[in-house]
């Protein structure tokens, strides 16, 4: 029989959901899948749920990794994908059992790259199921049956990576298209798939929308690491660095300002988790680091900037930088500048190879023009005329 989708799940410590997960995943209407689940080192009873799973149905295949977090395990059961599309999902979600079949349906028909479509919110203390109007609402989506990401990014009403979302379970994604592109996932504890989604879309001439409610996220959840921020914030910068330079470097240029709108908006809803010591310091950081990285200027009028976020912007920055915990301590504040310095180093330096056709005089006064004097010399010095 033809694989049709192969199903990815990265498993960590969520036996309590696992197996409303698995049932809803093996009772879909559509036959011809695989189902990739990958153990990442749970240490709750996960493992043995699934290999019961395993056990009872053959398109059940278990792969077992030490802890390395779901960009890893992702990556490593697509390596193992042999089906025509790929959908990529959380183990704590539950799915509606004709969600590959009208995905597939729609793919088939339209030869699209991607399929996107609606889902809604299972609030996991209150047992409540609720739709959130603003997301992925039809109104966000051109009306063709498909369209490309260019046509997306022309949409009067709003910013498309707002539409879209950086996260993969309410997509099903062509394989040939995305391994065509080269993409796979940041090894990081959060924020892991935004690279891997929006690269795909942007990338994209085939797109289809379905406005059917398809999936069921579970939200307020004590125990997700993504309601960890406290620890984890600085990985939103090191996505939103790396989805800036695939954009930079695939010349996806026209994206460049409403990714520029979208950096300063998740840099917004990350600090308005935070609280105390740890937002100080975090807005302290982003402001001198994170923003200059992300070339985010406040006073660019050709950035499409959401709302009144600019002045909320300036206003946090005002206030935490006169509080008393200044900047990070030296340690703090020295890793995370070299951990996005090497990054933008590397980053910059890739695309100054191939960007345009320039000479090593000409990319080296381009990236004196773009970064400044300092970077320009720190560049020559460790990367040399020949990069």
């Amino acid at each position: 029989m033809k694989t049709k989708v192969s199903v990815i799940i990265p498993v960590y410590n969520v036996a309590t959901y696992l197996r409303d997960c698995l049932d809803s995943v093996l009772s879909q209407s559509l036959r011809e899948l695989e189902v990739i689940c990958v153990d990442d080192g749970s240490a709750d009873g996960s493992l043995s749920v699934l290999e019961e799973y395993a056990e009872k149905d053959s398109r059940v295949r278990v792969l077992k990794s030490r802890h390395q977090g779901a960009g890893a395990a992702r990556n490593m059961a697509l390596k193992e994908a042999v089906g025509d599309y790929l959908s990529i999902l959380d183990a704590d979600d539950l799915f509606d059992r004709r969600m590959l079949e009208k995905a597939v349906a729609r793919a088939d028909a339209t030869r699209a790259d991607l399929v996107i479509y609606r889902h809604e919110r299972l609030d996991h203390v209150t047992g409540r199921r609720y739709l959130l109007s603003h997301m992925s609402s039809p109104d966000k989506f051109p009306d063709n049956e498909v369209f490309s990401s260019e046509e997306l990014r022309t949409l009067p009403k709003g910013n498309w990576f707002m539409s879209v979302y950086g996260w993969t379970w309410d997509k099903l994604f062509r394989r040939s298209y995305v391994s065509g592109l080269g993409l796979t996932f940041q090894e990081t504890p959060v924020f892991n798939d935004m690279f891997y989604t929006y690269s795909a879309v942007a990338e994209a001439r085939r797109i289809s929308y379905l406005p059917d409610v398809l999936m069921c996220q579970r939200v307020n959840r004590p125990d997700a690491i993504t309601g960890k921020v406290q620890r984890y914030w600085p990985y939103v910068v090191e996505a939103l660095l790396k989805v800036r330079f695939r954009l930079e470097d695939r010349s996806l240029l026209s994206h460049v300002p409403d990714f520029t709108a979208y950096s300063l908006h998740m840099l917004l809803f990350t600090l308005r988790q935070l609280s105390g010591e740890t937002m100080i310091r975090a807005a302290n950081s982003i402001s001198e680091l994170g923003c200059r990285f992300l070339r985010i200027r406040l006073d660019d009028s050709l950035i499409p900037y959401v709302g009144n976020e600019v002045s909320e912007w300036k206003h946090l920055v005002r206030t935490c930088a006169a509080r008393q915990y200044k900047p990070c301590g030296v340690k703090t504040k020295n890793a995370f500048r070299m951990r996005f310095e090497a990054g933008y180093a590397a980053g910059s330096a890739a695309r100054n190879r191939t960007a345009f056709g320039l000479n090593p005089f000409q990319r080296m006064v381009k990236c004196y023009y773009d970064e400044g004097l300092k970077y320009t010399v720190k560049r020559l010095l460790v990367f040399g005329l020949k990069h």
